[in-house]
């Protein structure tokens, strides 16, 4: 599961040998610091002591709980969401944060939301924002 939260980005996932395990994986360090900080605050256990360096896999940082501890993290989670505009605290509180989930939520309107029409798969892999001049005539795909 991915998480774009106001503390950072998370994907949560079972460890592949033990169900009794959850990763909480992140790209940056002070992500999981800061949902460390936040989560013992609200009364949970303090989680920077399952935090863990990964250099080696695709998420460098990640903290590794048991499962158990899964559902009051995602309650500490949604206790963070104080705030009317999402997009808006996020640049407040992270500007380099907040500049790469416009990108996702842009990609994500293209690609998903029903009331726009999608663009060619090529082109939403090149030019997210549509921001790149349109394709001249003959570039065009056959309707």
């Amino acid at each position: 599961m991915w998480i774009a939260s106001t503390l950072g980005f998370f994907s949560i996932v079972r460890d592949h040998s033990d169900q009794r395990v959850t990763h909480v994986r992140a790209r940056r360090r002070e992500h999981l610091e800061q949902l460390c900080g936040y989560a013992h605050t609200c009364g949970m256990i303090d989680l920077r002591k399952h935090l863990l360096a990964t250099p080696e896999r695709d998420y460098p940082w990640r903290i590794v709980m048991p499962t158990l501890y899964l559902h009051d993290l995602m309650s500490v989670l949604s206790s963070s969401v104080v705030y009317p505009n999402f997009k808006a605290e996020v640049q407040r509180t992270d500007p380099a944060t907040a500049a790469v989930y416009s990108r996702v939520w842009a990609m994500l309107r293209l690609g998903i939301d029903e009331r726009e029409a999608p663009l060619p798969f090529e082109r939403r892999l090149l030019d997210p924002l549509g921001d790149l001049e349109p394709p001249l005539p003959h570039e065009q795909e056959p309707l």
